[in-house]
């Protein structure tokens, strides 16, 4: 694993500087905000009110659409997976929303570690790149199925407009978070060397004997961590389909007439994640680091948090479990750190999100106040993001020993993250 992540490492020193222009996606983001995006089965009910109520922006479909349950043409925001080697073109009955496309995903988990397959997904790009000047082109591969060099080959050969992966962390017998989060580490290893955004997916769903439905608390994490590592699209596979967490099943089979509890959950969450919104879309995430809890491993290929001479005002962060999970022991959190796209050298992002959740629990009883120990010199500010208004506002601290030491506690409920800035004067 160490030989591994060498490797991301070294493609990220050797490209990072290279990418100074915002890139084409980036500008997307920066325009339309994160895009959170429900997979949806065109034979499926869809009510498009509740879907929009839920928060998402938009819909991905499957290789075939249903246009006509996007309402009046241009419709809302859209997405497609084409799953043929020549599909280049939109339907005629597509073709009145075609304002609104947001992306076009080429096939779905196809190994590119075969030539064969890069080879046409290279073509494909080449063929879309001209036509598509305002939509975003990419594939999605499964967590670790591409190999390092192999994913460094992909990018350099098809140059992708975004990098996207699916790794389902909740699983039947156990949980599978380590995993989760370092290929959301590796993604973002990627994404910060090639200069491109990297999106994921969501689990919304149970079945395959294997994954089950999530917990809120879980489901509060599977979303915030993605964003704490930087992700800028996440979708939700899936939504209107019988294996959905979202709604209840009904006599007449799928889709999204009868409200189950998560969809409420996710309600809260995708506010909450559409208050980060107009900061995300303009920060990379250029590192992301670990606090283990008691009885916790750490996430493949994330090392652990240690004070770092290029943010010297966090000099420290302590961690108290509120809740009686874990034993009432400290749990986890993981540490996102940005930096803006368009070059500002005097703010310093930081999400801090509390990663501790239990199977059956609400995030408010898996809550943990962090504590970060910050020193201020002489005119710099912290602001945090308020995710219920979205509005950047400046904490409450306690003023600790030196005059330029501060406390800044955070009472995070399980899963969930807060948004900082460091502005130095």
């Amino acid at each position: 694993m160490l030989k591994r992540f060498a490797l991301v490492l070294c493609f990220l020193t050797t490209t990072l500087t290279t990418n100074a222009e915002i890139s084409k996606a980036d500008k997307i983001f920066m325009k339309r905000g994160l895009v959170i995006h429900a997979l949806c089965f065109p034979d499926n009910v869809l009510h498009l009110k509740t879907l929009t109520d839920c928060g998402f922006t938009g819909v991905t479909w499957p290789g075939k659409s249903n246009m006509k349950q996007l309402g009046p043409p241009p419709g809302i925001p859209w997405s497609k997976w084409m799953m043929g080697d020549d599909d280049r073109d939109v339907t005629d009955e597509e073709k009145p929303y075609a304002p609104n496309i947001v992306a076009f995903q080429f096939h779905d988990e196809q190994n590119l570690n075969d030539d064969k397959t890069l080879a046409i997904a290279k073509k494909w790009f080449e063929d879309m790149r001209p036509r598509c000047p305002d939509v975003i082109l990419y594939t999605n591969q499964y967590g670790g199925l591409l190999t390092d060099p192999n994913m460094q080959r992909y990018i350099q050969t098809c140059k992708p407009d975004m990098l996207s992966f699916d790794t389902y962390p909740i699983w039947e017998t156990q949980d599978n978070w380590r995993s989760y989060f370092g290929d959301l580490q590796r993604y973002r290893a990627f994404s910060a060397g090639s200069g491109i955004p990297f999106g994921c997916w969501m689990q919304t769903f149970h079945g395959e004997n294997k994954y089950r439905d999530p917990s809120e608390s879980e489901l509060r994490l599977d979303i915030f961590g993605a964003w704490t590592f930087g992700a800028k699209m996440q979708q939700a596979f899936t939504y209107n389909a019988g294996s959905s967490c979202l709604f209840k099943k009904t006599f007449n089979g799928s889709g999204d007439t009868q409200l189950a509890p998560a969809y409420d959950w996710l309600k809260r969450i995708l506010h909450e994640s559409k208050m980060l919104s107009p900061y995300l879309v303009k920060l990379r995430c250029t590192d992301a680091r670990w606090l283990q809890g008691k009885g916790s491993e750490l996430p493949w290929g994330v090392a652990p948090w240690q004070y770092d001479k290029d943010l010297p005002q966090l000099r420290g962060i302590t961690v108290t479990n509120a809740s009686q999970k874990n034993g009432g022991q400290q749990g986890d959190v993981a540490l996102g750190f940005f930096k803006p796209l368009e070059e500002d050298k005097n703010e310093r992002w930081i999400m801090v999100t509390n990663a501790l959740v239990d199977k059956t629990a609400a995030s408010n009883l898996c809550a943990q106040k962090i504590t970060l120990n910050l020193v201020l010199e002489n005119g710099a500010k912290v602001e945090i993001v308020d995710r219920q208004t979205g509005k950047l506002e400046v904490p409450k601290m306690k003023k600790v020993g030196e005059a330029d030491r501060n406390l800044l506690e955070l009472d995070l409920p399980g899963g969930t993250g807060d948004l900082l800035c460091i502005t130095q004067p």
